[in-house]
């Protein structure tokens, strides 16, 4: 009897139902249309094991705007004076994320008057973003154009986009 390795048996039986085809003729692949974010912006390139889902949902948000999700899972956050990674959410961890953030948006997206920490709430009212603040006052972007657009309702927008040297970066509201 002929002895067969588990990889050659596997593959006989992922042809025998169907799984594997035979190799086709050569081909090739060409693409049009690719968003600028996707063709010409440098991404975090990382190497996920896939068959963990939550770090494959990581990378994912790693790269397409949840900057919270990834500074609160890294090191960027230090983790001191309260701030610490658990098994559960730690508030102030969070508190730290979010301060962060507000100051990577008072750098790349600013206001024309206050700062992100001091805005309350959202709202896209014509083409522009005007944010209510903590002491009742109005403001907008500094650079309107920087508004890129927004989901779910205009009045409350449940998240924002803001764009900065071309490409689109999200902000969760």
């Amino acid at each position: 009897m002929e002895r067969r390795s588990t990889s050659q048996v596997t593959k006989t039986f992922l042809r025998k139902i169907g799984y594997l085809l035979p190799e086709g003729p050569e081909f090739s692949v060409a693409t049009a249309n690719v968003d600028p974010e996707i063709a010409t912006v440098a991404g975090p390139q990382l190497v996920v094991p896939v068959m963990n889902a939550r770090y494959a949902l990581n990378a994912a948000n790693a790269r397409w705007g949840s900057l919270c999700d990834a500074l609160y899972g890294s090191d960027a956050i230090p983790h001191t004076d309260g701030a610490e990674r658990g098994k559960g959410y730690n508030p102030k961890r969070g508190a730290k994320v979010i301060a962060w953030a507000r100051e990577f948006l008072d750098a790349s997206a600013p206001l024309a008057s206050d700062r992100w920490r001091d805005a309350k709430s959202f709202s896209a009212e014509g083409s522009g973003l005007t944010m209510m603040l903590t002491d009742g006052a109005k403001t907008v972007l500094r650079d309107p154009a920087q508004f890129a657009g927004c989901a779910g309702d205009a009045a409350a927008p449940s998240e924002i986009v803001l764009r900065r040297n071309g490409p689109a970066h999200r902000h969760r509201a």
